[in-house]
C-alpha cells in the first residue's frame, strides 16, 4: 500500500484567542494496509494576537506580499511530535517546500482557516439544536382537548374566551378552531367519530370544518383590512378572467389553463368571495380546494380551507362562525 499524507484542521484555544491550526500526517504502511508509523507536524500562523479587522487586512496582503514571504502573521510554525521527521517525510516536505504553488496555496489556506473557521464555528454554535427545534415547533402541532374549560384568546382589539374542545391551535400559534358540519359541535365523546378522517371515509354525511382565527388590521379605510368587495375588485382589474355564469346564486369567474382552473365565487349578498382550484372537471363535484376569508362582526377575520361539495353551503357557514365567535367575545377595545 502507498504512503498517505494528509493534512486535519483542530481548534485551537489560546490565551489571546480562538483559532483553527492544521495537523500534516504522514503515515507509512505495509503491503497488507497497516499503519507501520504515523508522525504529525503541527502548523500555525505565527501571529494570530490581532483585532480581527487586521486579520482580515493580512489576509488580503498575503495574495501581495512578494516571494511568498511572512506577512503580519509571521512566519507559519511548525512542531513534529518526533524528535525528527523520517527521511520519507522530510522528502515529502521538501518536495512541497520547493513548489512555489503548493506553498501559497498552503499557506493562504492556513491562514484564512485560522482567521475565518472560528466564526463560522461561533455561527453554528448560535444555531438552536435540533432537538430544541422540534420541541418549541411543537406548538404549531394540533392539540385537540375534550376540556371544555374557555381559554383566554386574544386577537387585535377583541378578547375570546373559548371552551378548550374547541380550539386545534393555541397561541402562539394561529388560534385555529374545528366544528363539525352541520351542528358546528366541538370534540365531545358525542361528536368524536365525526372527526376521525377514517371514519369519515364511510360517513360522508359529517364534515368537519377548520377555521383560523385573523387579525383586523390592513391597507383598508383606518387601517383596517379591506372588505371582500375591494378584494374582488382588486382580482378583476387587469386579469384575464373569463365569466361562467351563476351557479347557487354566485356569478363563478374563471382564471388559468384547462388542467389547473381556479374559480372565483362571488355574492354582493353577504360580502362572499373565495376561490377554488380544481384540476380536472370531477373535481368540480367531489374535490377540488376552496379558500375562503371573510370578516366577523367584531371586524377581525376568520379563514378556512374547503371541498367542493360544501360551495352551496358557504353562505350558512359564514353566518354560523359568525354567531359562534360573537358568542365567545367578553371584551372589545378601541383601536
Amino acid at each position: 500500500m502507498p504512503d498517505k499524507i494528509y493534512v486535519t484542521y483542530s481548534h485551537v484555544v489560546s490565551s489571546a484567542a480562538p483559532f483553527f491550526h492544521a495537523t500534516i500526517h504522514y503515515e507509512q504502511t505495509d503491503s497488507a494496509g497497516q499503519v507501520l508509523s504515523h508522525q504529525t507536524i503541527e502548523a500555525a500562523p505565527e501571529n494570530m494576537n490581532m483585532s480581527f479587522g487586521d486579520k482580515v487586512n493580512g489576509t488580503v496582503e498575503e495574495f501581495l506580499v512578494p516571494d511568498f514571504g511572512p506577512s503580519r502573521f509571521g512566519h507559519i510554525q511548525g512542531t513534529a511530535n518526533l524528535a525528527a521527521p523520517s527521511a520519507s517525510f522530510r522528502e515529502i516536505l521538501a518536495i512541497a517546500a520547493a513548489a512555489p504553488s503548493l506553498r501559497r496555496l498552503f499557506r493562504t489556506c492556513l491562514i484564512c482557516l485560522a482567521v475565518f473557521a472560528p466564526l463560522r464555528a461561533a455561527v453554528c454554535e448560535t444555531f438552536t439544536p435540533p432537538e430544541e427545534i422540534r420541541r418549541q415547533s411543537e406548538i404549531f402541532e394540533p392539540r385537540t382537548s375534550f376540556d371544555t374549560t374557555p381559554v383566554t384568546v386574544n386577537v387585535a382589539y377583541i378578547t375570546y374566551r373559548i371552551p378548550r374542545n374547541y380550539l386545534t391551535h393555541l397561541e402562539p400559534a394561529i388560534p385555529t378552531l374545528r366544528v363539525t358540519y352541520p351542528g358546528f359541535k366541538p370534540l365531545t365523546e358525542e361528536t368524536r367519530d365525526c372527526f376521525d378522517p377514517k371514519w369519515r371515509v364511510q360517513h360522508p354525511e359529517c364534515t368537519v370544518i377548520e377555521f383560523r382565527l385573523l387579525g383586523s388590521r390592513g391597507p383598508g379605510p383606518g387601517g383596517w383590512a379591506i372588505t371582500n368587495s375591494d378584494r374582488f375588485a382588486n382580482f378583476m382589474r387587469g386579469l384575464p378572467v373569463r365569466e361562467k355564469g351563476r351557479l347557487y346564486d354566485y356569478s363563478v369567474y374563471e382564471i388559468g389553463p384547462n388542467e389547473a382552473i381556479i374559480s372565483i365565487y362571488r355574492r354582493i349578498e353577504g360580502d362572499i368571495y373565495f376561490s377554488c382550484q380544481f384540476s380536472k372537471d370531477s373535481d368540480r363535484t367531489k374535490g377540488g380546494v376552496c379558500n375562503d376569508m371573510f370578516r366577523l362582526n367584531d371586524m377581525n377575520h376568520v379563514q378556512f380551507y374547503f371541498q367542493a361539495p360544501l360551495i352551496k353551503a358557504i353562505p350558512e357557514v359564514e353566518t354560523r362562525i359568525r354567531e359562534l365567535l360573537a358568542s365567545f367575545v367578553v371584551e372589545e377595545r378601541q383601536p
